[in-house]
């Protein structure tokens, strides 16, 4: 169980310091802008769970189709620079976290 809290601790740490990053305060900032305008939050977590549904539920295949659809949304929705913002500060800190998931699965050895 040490080591668990261990592990635990230290990554607290890494929270801390992402959360300390220019990257995490501007998505936090566009976050709280964009919530300023319920309707507009709406249309960005509509989009997000469509992107997320389309991505995941097809097991990363998306067809040229459902593709071409979600640009052509993801295009409407730049019209809003809120959402923008937003969605552009997002895809910036899930990299960051897709970068630090990369780097920890890369260091173990599931053979």
């Amino acid at each position: 169980m040490k080591e668990v809290a261990l592990i635990l601790e230290t990554t607290s740490v890494l929270v801390d310091t992402i959360k300390s990053t220019s990257i995490y305060t501007e998505f936090q900032s566009a976050l709280e802008d964009l919530k300023r305008y319920p309707e507009l939050k709406a249309l960005a977590d509509e989009f997000r769970a469509q992107k997320f549904l389309a991505y995941h539920s097809l097991k990363g295949q998306v067809s040229f189709a459902d593709f071409a659809d979600l640009e052509e949304k993801r295009v409407a929705l730049a019209d809003y620079p809120q959402i923008e913002r937003y969605l552009n500060a997002e895809v910036a800190l899930c990299r960051v976290l897709q970068e630090v998931e990369s780097y920890l699965t890369s260091g173990m050895c599931f053979d």
